[in-house]
């Protein structure tokens, strides 16, 4: 709504001023706001016989009206300048009188309640006409000098004390609204330089080394403590106490409320409880990092952590690291987890590719992050429940946090929430940032970017709500063994990193490094165990059980291979509506299978299939016999074999040659294709056992025993599938050419002729050799 003195005064400078060649023309509109107020400042400083004009209202605009005009009052020579004054107490919303270039008792009236509202008076107070230039400074501002919707009355009540308990220094008014704001902080600080003995032309609101020193010397106040007239230590610690969100007196006496409400904010921001307002307290009031000097157990980093840099960082107190999920240079390395938790840390993962800029932020690109997240804290092998922080890397200010931040973490929190994997969601950023973010439900845990001190979302905002780690410092870990730039984190109590029981882990390949020579190196293994959790990720972000997940990605991949009519009868699948969705989702999203475990993929999830499908139907019989289950593992292999052998034209006999052959190099039953004969028994044997398990955790646990012991799946499929008895492996193996059905089936894969029943029992004890000779025993 357009208030009509608001009006007047657009006018008023307009027409007086506007031919003036550095005048910026005021729309005309009733409506208060910047130009209006930075109109007023250029029209005084026209007054004052400035010749540079500026929107800034800054010391060489003090100086010159507190020289010719100290007071502006109903005498003041110049009928404009008095005009400028009544016009900036009507555009705050204060009676400026009626009569323009005239101070009358309305005029009063608007003087008194502003100089209540700024705390310079009360009710009982009788304030002469006349506006200080300290008060008309404070008028040519949008500042509220009364309580603001949300404000609180104890922050507005420190405000008011500041205002009037140090009117006569340069100090600029505070805003008198409740709120904890960038220029209430930088008040508050100015005024602590006061106390530790600072000029006007020292004190600056910087928390710098001089403030630092000073409040070491001055600052370290206790219980009985009490203000003098002319110090005020115990006030100004009661003002940053309120100013932090805690209910603390402001009597000028540390009495026992002051004591419990110091030892509250010492617990929350992770200090000494002790009570005591010490520097180390001052500080954390007062700056976002706090003293930088302090010790903290957490830290985070973008380099890649070795055994040697994880051993220095415990040995200089650290038991937390903080790495990044993505972007290849900073991710965790393969094995990086182990190294860090066999140095005893633990560590929480941080989620950041790029996110530096507001152009970062939308909810299309916070549901991309979170997929992301997922998909690499699923291949790391990290459980549920785990918290990812994601990154908002840049001083997001309030209405960027309304129009990218938000929607960001909507994004995340739609697609992890939608997540049959359920993991925690964190937000890295400014206090504000972080505030904002988890006050709005979309993020359970805080980061404070708090080492960005002089960012504007750490200036006059409180530690945020459920914060767990504080980023205070940046340098290099003093180590004369590894040079490692690190920044330093408070971890809070209440933060919940991840240990080695939170993590599962990862299997890895060996890699050949040219480093100088052929080195191996460990990599993760890409193309096959973090492709499998991939896909499954992306069937779990619409599927309702680990079951169905299971069913339908060993359908979809199995079929991008073996989807003849005779497949498709042996492994038949019926389609219903959730089923649909995931292989709508897979043809749509799930990347390609890598072609260098294309048939591995393709074999181990047709064999899986077979075993859960005839599994379901028909119970596994005795150790010593064939099963249609097997028929699509190493069943029909066995059966290839037998042709792979009458095909060589060997002398050796049948026996000898199974033995040398199967699992080996027998091109078709050769290594590859008995492991993923074996991986789909095991993986369908402990699906059965639990069918709530998921499937890429079937071949974490398949591959990492392979890792430690490369005969592992040999052994347990001898022991699984046949009880572990040799004779049973060569009575089964002998049975799938003594069995009329399984051989009028296995016919079909094999050129030549049945083999006799001796024949066949020489191929099930030359099969049963060779399994015993791969699993070394």
């Amino acid at each position: 709504m357009a208030d009509p003195k608001v009006d007047e005064t657009q006018q008023w400078l307009n027409a007086t001023y506007g031919n003036h060649a550095q005048w910026n023309n005021i729309t005309e509109n009733g409506q208060i706001g910047w130009p209006t107020i930075y109109g007023m400042i250029r029209a005084l400083q026209i007054e004052l016989g400035i010749t540079t004009l500026s929107d800034n209202f800054g010391d060489a605009t003090m100086a010159r009206l507190t020289a010719q005009f100290p007071k502006i009052t109903p005498l003041t020579s110049k009928s404009n300048v008095r005009r400028i004054a009544q016009s900036a107490l009507w555009c705050h919303g204060y009676l400026g009188g009626y009569d323009w270039g005239t101070f009358d008792t309305d005029t009063n009236t608007g003087i008194k309640t502003f100089a209540i509202g700024a705390g310079l008076a009360d009710d009982a107070t009788s304030v002469p006409s006349e506006i200080t230039p300290k008060m008309l400074k404070g008028l040519l501002t949008l500042e509220a000098y009364s309580l603001v919707s949300g404000g609180d009355p104890k922050i507005r009540e420190a405000q008011q004390w500041i205002n009037r308990t140090y009117l006569n220094r340069k100090q600029d008014l505070l805003p008198c609204d409740g709120i904890f704001t960038r220029s209430t902080q930088q008040g508050l600080v100015t005024v602590i330089q006061y106390e530790i003995g600072m000029t006007d032309s020292q004190a600056n609101g910087n928390f710098g080394p001089g403030t630092k020193s000073g409040l070491q010397s001055n600052g370290n106040i206790s219980s009985g403590t009490k203000d003098s007239s002319t110090k005020h230590w115990v006030r100004l610690f009661q003002c940053a106490l309120r100013m932090n969100g805690y209910s603390a007196p402001l009597n000028g006496v540390f009495d026992a409320s002051t004591v419990s409400t110091t030892k509250a904010f010492q617990n929350y921001a992770e200090l000494s409880g002790s009570g005591n307002a010490n520097f180390q307290t001052w500080a954390s009031l007062l700056i976002s990092t706090g003293d930088d000097t302090r010790p903290g157990i957490a830290s985070d980093m973008a380099t890649q952590l070795y055994p040697v840099a994880c051993e220095e960082l415990y040995n200089n107190g650290y038991r937390t690291v903080g790495r990044y999920l993505t972007v290849l240079s900073k991710r965790y390395k393969a094995k990086e987890l182990d190294y860090i938790f066999d140095a005893g840390l633990e560590t929480f993962p941080i989620m950041q590719e790029a996110n530096t800029g507001i152009e970062h932020f939308s909810n299309e690109k916070g549901k991309d992050h979170a997929i992301q997240a997922i998909r690499r804290l699923r291949q790391l092998g990290f459980k549920t429940g785990n918290t990812v922080f994601f990154s908002v890397d840049f001083d997001a200010n309030g209405d960027q946090i309304n129009s990218n931040i938000i929607p960001f973490f909507r994004g995340i929190k739609s697609v992890i929430g939608g997540s049959r994997k359920q993991y925690k969601v964190g937000v890295y950023g400014t206090r504000n940032v972080c505030s904002k973010v988890i006050e709005a439900g979309l993020a359970e845990e805080a980061f404070i970017a708090s080492m960005s001190w002089g960012w504007g979302g750490n200036l006059g905002f409180p530690l945020p709500p459920n914060w767990s780690y504080d980023q205070i410092w940046n340098g290099t870990l003093p180590s004369s063994i590894v040079s490692l730039e690190i920044d330093k984190d408070i971890q809070s109590s209440r933060a919940n990193p991840a240990s080695r029981a939170d993590v599962r882990v990862t299997p890895t390949i060996k890699v050949p490094v040219d480093v100088g020579g052929t080195e191996v190196t460990d990599d993760f293994d890409e193309n096959y165990f973090w492709y499998l959790c991939d896909i499954l990720m992306q069937a779990d972000l619409v599927s309702t059980s680990a079951e169905r997940t299971t069913k339908d990605v060993l359908h979809w991949l199995s079929t991008q291979k073996y989807n003849n009519v005779a497949w498709n009868a042996y492994l038949p699948y019926d389609l219903d509506a959730g089923d649909a969705e995931i292989m709508y989702r897979l043809k749509q999203i799930a990347p390609p299978i890598p072609e260098l475990t294309f048939d591995r993929f393709t074999h181990w999830a047709a064999t899986t299939r077979g075993y859960l499908l005839h599994w379901n139907n028909k119970p596994l019989p005795g150790a010593g016999h064939a099963w249609i289950g097997d028929l699509g593992g190493w069943g029909f292999d066995l059966a290839t074999a037998w042709d792979d052998y009458l095909a060589s034209g060997s002398s050796l006999g049948v026996r000898q040659w199974m033995a040398q052959n199967v699992g080996t190099v027998s091109p078709q039953f050769g290594r590859d294709d008995f492991i993923e004969d074996i991986d789909g028994f095991l993986t369908a044997k402990m699906l059965r056992d639990n069918p709530d398990q998921d499937l890429d955790e079937c071949i974490r646990q398949i591959e990492v025993a392979c890792m430690a012991d490369s005969s592992w799946r040999y052994k347990k499929f001898i022991e699984r599938r046949f009880g572990g008895s040799a004779a049973e492996i060569a009575a089964a193996g002998a049975e799938i050419f003594t069995d009329d059905a399984y051989w009028m089936l296995a016919d079909g894969f094999v050129d030549g002729p049945r083999p006799s029943t001796s024949e066949a029992a020489q191929i099930g004890l030359g099969f049963a050799d060779a399994v015993k000779t791969l699993a070394g025993i």
